[in-house]
């Protein structure tokens, strides 16, 4: 509507997302997950915009999870991108 022209859009992208180990030669892995959100104008100037990401590492916040139980369960690959995913939103909703 004519009303929500002048509204700002805030557009949400996923880049990047995986599993990565979280040492060499282990065999448990963390999310890697990078979210992008950018809020524009109406006439598509950029007001806002900022990056998270989530790379593997021994110091992730995310728990490790052995690569066996991903591919025996989708849904622990589910709950294990929402965690990661619910994580980088948080830092990305604190820098508005």
């Amino acid at each position: 509507t004519a009303e929500n022209a002048t509204l700002p859009v805030i557009t949400v992208s996923v880049p990047m997302y995986g599993f990565g180990v979280t040492h060499g030669l282990g065999e448990n892995v963390v999310p890697i997950f990078k979210i992008t959100a950018a809020m524009t104008d109406n006439t598509g100037k950029v007001m806002w915009t900022e990056s998270e990401m989530m790379l593997p590492s021994i110091m992730s916040p995310m728990d490790a999870t052995p690569w066996v139980k991903l591919r025996a369960d989708p849904k622990i690959v589910e709950r294990d991108w929402r965690k990661a995913s619910r994580y980088i939103a948080q830092k990305i909703i604190g820098t508005l």
